[in-house]
Parts: structure tokens; sequence; C-alpha cells
């Protein structure tokens, strides 16, 4: 038996370490390493809590408080599931207010134990340790739903990897990875459940499902330290365009730096192409006639920018211009978004508050 209680320890530490790792991690996608930290974290944090149980006589006479103590992320850990996906198959999004009803959950669920548990004496919680802080059905309620609560948005996860058009073979093959990850974890959760609500306490079960847990941190920590891109997951397009980068710089010549330069001015500043909102890279590339590794050089040497930054300047200059301007007073903020350039009323206020410091609204109250 110890030999499984060693094992759960060794689990513990790993998912704890790669949360902190990730958490910690500056490149890449950095919502979509917060939710996956987060979900190891949770995971963690619910073993964590079977461990209070495995040793309750300690716990209980020493320290009471710790019981219940992570019980929270039971609601979080379907949530950060599907921010997880959402984040990495659309590096574009960002919460909104409405995600914040996802939190609603846990927060009762936190209430509920409060009210139960937490609020009492350590010589109350002693005492309702010892002779049950639950009933049978309010157990069985919380575990029930909590369960359904993860499987519903694992649904959810799975349709949107399915739904996204994901190009680069390896980024699909990490989130493919994840989502049978995930899916095997639930399994283990569910038949935990129905362990405990079926009274059986069944020890090949728990050793079971603790060999498995272990293998599984084991072999994403191992995939994450060989593999990288987990982290960053650059695309084909981009790793392309850093080599072309790199060779450009020692090939292109003073006057063809020029050249480039004068066309991209010509073309995005004087002709106004930041207005077009499907321009990116290969098309102002295509425009100009030069390479795209070129143009991304030049406009990351001379600009100190890269190409989204670039355009979004020129694109919040004109807004400025535009919120500034009475004759579009009765224009709403989406509005002018969608005229210098945008596509969306979150990526303008995302980027205007970057370049600008404040709000597209709080810039017009004030001029």
């Amino acid at each position: 038996m110890q030999f499984f209680e060693n094992i759960k320890v060794i689990t513990l530490f790993s998912l704890v370490f790669f949360a902190i790792f990730l958490f910690n991690y500056k490149k890449g996608n950095k919502l979509s390493n917060v939710m996956l930290a987060s979900i190891y974290a949770f995971q963690g944090m619910e073993m964590l809590n079977g461990t209070f149980y495995r040793f309750s006589d300690f716990w209980i006479n020493e320290f009471p408080w710790v019981f219940y103590s992570t019980e929270f992320t039971f609601f979080l850990w379907g949530p950060a599931i599907y921010f997880f996906f959402r984040f990495s198959v659309d590096s574009d999004k960002r919460f909104e207010r409405k995600d914040l009803w996802h939190l609603v959950p846990a927060f009762i669920h936190t209430l509920f134990l409060c009210y139960v548990f937490h609020f009492n004496s350590n010589a109350t919680k002693i005492m309702l340790l010892q002779e049950g802080v639950m009933t049978e059905l309010q157990d069985f309620v919380i575990h029930f739903f909590k369960n359904g609560a993860v499987i519903i948005y694992l649904v959810f996860g799975t349709i949107l990897y399915n739904k996204a058009k994901i190009e680069n073979t390896k980024k699909k093959r990490w989130l493919m990875f994840f989502i049978v990850v995930f899916w095997i974890v639930e399994c283990i959760q569910i038949l935990h459940f129905v362990d405990l609500e079926t009274r059986i306490y069944n020890t090949i079960i728990y050793n079971t499902t603790s060999i498995v847990w272990f293998l599984l941190s084991v072999i994403t920590l191992y995939k994450a330290l060989q593999d990288p891109f987990l982290f960053s997951f650059e695309t084909k397009e981009e790793h392309k365009e850093k080599l072309e980068n790199r060779r450009d710089r020692l090939s292109l010549d003073n006057e063809e730096y020029k050249d480039v330069l004068s066309a991209i001015e010509k073309r995005v500043i004087e002709e106004k192409a930041f207005l077009n909102p499907a321009l990116n890279l290969k098309i102002l590339s295509a425009e100009l006639g030069f390479p795209s590794g070129r143009v991304s050089f030049v406009i990351n040497d001379y600009y100190k920018s890269n190409i989204s930054d670039f355009i979004n300047s020129f694109r919040i200059e004109k807004a400025k211009e535009l919120l500034s301007d009475e004759a579009y007073s009765s224009k709403t903020i989406i509005e002018v978004a969608y005229e210098v350039g945008f596509s969306s009323k979150a990526t303008f206020n995302r980027a205007f508050s970057k370049f600008v410091e404040v709000s597209p609204t709080e810039f017009r109250k004030k001029d």
C-alpha cells in the first residue's frame, strides 16, 4: 500500500511542478498556457484532498481545517478545460464579462462548504469529520453534478477542436493528446465516484487509478519537455518566416532595404492598405512583390515592431482621428472599429488600450 501512496505523492509533485512552470512561461499563447496550468493545478489540489482522507487520523486531530479546503476546484476543472481549447484553437479569443457565469457553480459550492464546515470552530470541525460533514444525498448530488459538468465541458472542448481548422499538424496532435488525457482522467474520476457512492472502497480501483495518474503525468511532462511546441504553438508559416528573416538579414543590401521600406510605406500608409481587415504579412508581401521574409525583416528592423502591431498602429491612429471627429459622434465604437480595419470589437479594444493606454470609450469621453 505504501508503494501506491508514494506513487500518488510523486504524481502530485509532478502536476504542481508542471503547473508552476506553465504559470511562469512567458512565450506563446499566455491564456492557453494559464488554462493548462490551472487544469493540472486543480487536479493536484483534488489529489491532495484525497491524501488528507488517506491519513485522516493525523489531519483530523492536528489540522481539521484542511479538509474541504481544495474542493472549490470541483467546479473549476471543467471550465478550465473548455477555455484551454477555446484559447488554443483561436489565439485572438479573450475572457469576456459574460464568461464569469462559468464560476457560479464553484461560488455556490464554496458558500455551501463554508456554511456546513468552514465557519465552525476546530472542535466542531473534528466532530463533523468524525460523524460526517454531509449526508450521503448531499455528497452524491455534489459529485454527480461535478462529474456531469466536466463531461459537458469536455464535450464542448472536443467540439471546438473538431470544428477548428487547425493546419499545423503538431498543434493538432498536441490538442488531441490532451483530449485523450482529459477523457481518461474523467473516467478515473467516475470510477472514484462510483466507488465512493457504493461504499465499496475497492483497493484495486484506488491502486489502479494511482498508477494511471502517475503514467499520465509522466507522459505529459516527458512530451512537454521534449517538444516545447506545446507552449508556443508556433505555426509552420511563423517558423518559415523566422528562417527567411535570418537569411534575408544577411543578403539584403542597402538599396534593396530602401526599396522594400519605400514600398511598404507607400502601400500601407499612403494608400491606406491598413483599412483592409484581411491585411496580413502574406497579403502585403504579395501586393508589394517582395518575399514575406524581407517585408517582415524591414518592418521589424525599421519600426521595431511585428507585422500585426505595425498594421494596428495605423488603424488606431485613424480610429483616434474618427473618435475625435464631431461628424462621427453618432457612430458607435464598433462602427469605428470596422471602418478602420478591425474585424471585432474585442480585438479593437485590446489594440486601442495597448497603443493609447485607455479604452476607446474613455478616449472619446476625454476628447
